[in-house]
């Protein structure tokens, strides 16, 4: 039926139209940090995020806090968070706040981008003949 939509490519223009038209994002990682810029984009938009469990401790990716997760060796543990999502209202609000805080105080494009600087500033430094 309607309940499931795969979205395989959205273009730049349209995604906050995207975001606005769903209910939640699914996102699937096989990395060890999952932190794709899609789920960042969804917690600034206010779209509750249900992720594969990370390997390894991401800033981003705090279940019940900033996200729903679920492990991805075990599908009945998706069902779940997905249900647990969808007939908690509280944790639904409390996720989309705090993930939305998060990126905005964290993650900013200014913030990133002052931290890239002073980074990639530090690095030159290091190199001889750097200017």
């Amino acid at each position: 039926g309607d309940a499931l939509q795969i979205v395989s490519s959205v273009e730049r223009a349209e995604l906050q139209r995207a975001y606005a038209e769903h209910d939640v994002l699914l996102c699937v990682s096989p990395f060890s940090e999952p932190v794709p810029l899609v789920m960042m984009e969804a917690f600034t938009a206010g779209l509750p995020v249900v992720i594969s469990r990370p390997h390894a401790a991401s800033p981003l990716v705090l279940d019940g806090e900033t996200c729903v997760c679920f492990d991805p060796d075990d599908p009945r543990t998706l069902v779940e968070a997905i249900l647990r999502l969808h007939r908690d209202g509280e944790l639904r609000a409390r996720v989309t706040a705090n993930a939305r805080r998060l990126v905005e105080e964290q993650f900013s494009l200014d913030r990133m981008g002052a931290q890239y600087n002073s980074l990639l500033r530090r690095a030159a430094a290091k190199q001889p003949n750097s200017r």
